[in-house]
């Protein structure tokens, strides 16, 4: 007697695809957890102004990406917030931010850039010119050698610093605080400052020494 053969429709194919796509790529973001207490708590080092674990259970990992990806493509997830960078819209830059998240990546860390008087590499004045962009920064601090520190100030995208006295390659530090109150990491610019004007020394002829030069041909 002849079997019948059974049927698989298109649209299920396609959902069994979509689960063994997420079993086979979604635990790769099962990295190490962010510690975390509430959606009230106060902000840790790491998380500050955005917020990656959707389901506020302590730690960021696959099912909260999960959660961001469903409710990117519509999906209901309740009463839960997966607009991660509060732009009022889910995107891919919310799922980013939580993979980030979930692989230790420190998705607050504001994007500085500190150069000294325009990027030269060399200067003969101690008193530069810094030019600073770090956003969302409300207040800032330098140095000269990351261990002393000037006092905070509020943000400016340019500042006048005096450099190390001597001559040499000098280093200025930044460290730049956001509206949370957390201190960024120490950012840091190089110049060469060179003060010494060229020194020139003429071994011939010497001090007081007559030259003559004789030349061939009749002398007018």
């Amino acid at each position: 007697m002849l079997r019948s053969k059974k049927t698989i429709y298109p649209g299920l194919k396609l959902i069994i695809l979509a689960l063994f796509c997420c079993l086979f790529a979604l635990p790769a973001y099962s990295m190490q957890p962010v510690p975390r207490t509430t959606r009230n708590a106060t902000p840790s080092a790491t998380i500050t102004n955005y917020d990656p674990d959707i389901n506020d259970d302590g730690k960021v990992n696959a099912t909260d990406v999960q959660l961001v990806i469903n409710a990117t493509l519509g999906h209901n997830i309740g009463s839960l917030s997966a607009d991660v960078n509060r732009d009022g819209k889910l995107d891919a830059m919310d799922v980013q931010l939580v993979i980030n998240a979930a692989l230790g990546i420190d998705i607050n860390q504001p994007k500085v850039s500190i150069t000294i008087d325009g990027s030269n590499p060399y200067t003969n004045n101690k008193l530069v010119t810094l030019t600073i962009s770090a956003p969302s920064s409300i207040q800032m601090q330098f140095s000269n050698n990351n261990s002393t520190w000037s006092s905070p100030e509020n943000y400016a995208t340019t500042k006048s610093w005096t450099l190390a006295l001597g001559d040499g390659t000098k280093t200025v530090y930044a460290k730049f605080k956001d509206n949370s109150g957390t201190w960024s990491k120490a950012y840091s610019a190089s110049i060469t400052l060179d003060t010494t004007p060229p020194q020139l020394t003429i071994t011939s002829p010497q001090d007081n020494q007559i030259v003559t030069k004789q030349r061939n041909g009749t002398i007018p």
